[in-house]
């Protein structure tokens, strides 16, 4: 596949800066921040199109009191190190029209927003790396 494996660190950031360093080489701690943003601003404008996916599994300490667990949900995703899942790259591949393409040991690759016909990002998706739990890397094609 002609495809390499850049380490992204274990820091809860990991979804979005392997995103922000694909779109931005010299991505920063702004880019990544931004990319956060734009995850929660769309999901809260798509309300009704990720609502049904979080419902069911968001943990009640997530609400102000107000009973808003979703706006709870997307303020955790836009301002901590919350980490981040398919929820939040359906988001920001929707956001920027582009396919995210998720390869992980032992199964097939899966494409999210393959409706997009540019240029694709990739992630590696590592479900206990070196124990840490979930985990993101950048996957980029190998220079020649």
């Amino acid at each position: 596949l002609g495809l390499r494996i850049e380490e992204v660190e274990s820091d809860g950031h990991c979804l979005y800066y392997a995103l922000a360093r694909q779109l931005y080489p010299k991505a920063d701690k702004a880019v990544m921040l931004g990319l956060r943003r734009q995850a929660a601003d769309f999901m809260l404008s798509h309300r009704d199109d990720f609502l049904p996916f979080l419902a069911a599994g968001t943990d009640t300490d997530l609400g102000d009191g107000t009973g808003d667990l979703f706006q709870a949900y997307c303020d955790k995703v836009a301002h901590t190190a919350a980490w981040g899942g398919e929820l939040e790259i359906r988001a920001i591949s929707q956001a920027l029209q582009v396919p995210v393409v998720i390869y992980q040991a032992f199964s097939p690759s899966l494409t999210i927003g393959d409706e997009f016909k540019n240029q694709e990002l990739r992630l590696s998706y590592h479900r206990h790396d070196l124990g840490l739990g979930e985990h993101y890397n950048a996957v980029k094609k190998e220079e020649s």
